[in-house]
């Protein structure tokens, strides 16, 4: 926490030894999928916690896990408590050089270079203050330019990262804002990542960038 957490849990019940037990368990994050663990078999249950997240467990239990509960809170109560901004991420691969830009009045622009993949990104905040051209480095693979003006309210990114040219990089990139979504560019393949953030919004961008936009997180 914060950059992951718990948001669902799916599994299966059934009879093993005579008993009505859990047979499987999978626990999902805002990044990733881990499990399943034990046996497919039986009864499947699903619960999906979009905007919330997993804060603790019940059930019942013996020889073996005979039930599961969850309790679960709004994700934004986890962070609205603490002091100044918190960090989500970051999402990609490890190469390309450190990269930030926190805006000091809120981001009014965003520039993004695409093609095959997320080429290049920079931003331009409420004062006017523009960030330096972050990655793009490739000279035969500039991509093309998109603008994402005026924004008043910048509440989520969600986009894919995979490999391009030998690289993991951000393949797709998506904005959405208080009034409209602005994407995806790129090419929408590869691993998704998605922040929900309710009752919040971005104050700034950071990752890792060189060729490409290596990584990005908020």
């Amino acid at each position: 926490w914060p950059s992951e957490y718990l948001t669902s849990i799916t599994g299966s019940y059934g009879t093993y030894a005579g008993l009505l037990v859990i047979t499987s368990l999978s626990f999902e994050t805002n990044l990733t999928t881990h499990g399943p663990f034990g046996s497919l078999s039986g009864t499947s249950f699903s619960i999906p916690m979009e905007g919330s997240v997993v804060v603790g467990f019940h059930g019942t239990s013996g020889h073996y896990l005979d039930s599961l509960g969850i309790y679960i809170t709004p994700v934004i109560h986890f962070y609205s408590a603490l002091k100044g901004s918190v960090s989500f991420g970051p999402w990609g691969g490890p190469g390309g050089d450190p990269w930030s830009f926190k805006a000091s009045n809120g981001i009014n622009e965003i520039v993004v270079r695409h093609g095959g993949t997320i080429n290049s990104i920079s931003f331009r905040d409420a004062n006017g203050h523009h960030s330096p051209i972050f990655g793009g480095l490739d000279p035969n693979d500039i991509g093309v330019e998109e603008k994402v003006h005026d924004i008043q309210h910048l509440v989520s990114i969600s986009g894919t990262s995979g490999n391009y040219n030998g690289l993991l990089v951000i393949r797709s990139l998506l904005f959405t804002t208080n009034q409209a979504s602005y994407g995806p560019f790129g090419v929408n393949t590869g691993t998704p990542f998605s922040i929900p953030m309710e009752g919040s919004h971005i104050v700034g961008f950071y990752g890792k960038a060189g060729w490409y936009l290596d990584s990005i997180g908020v």
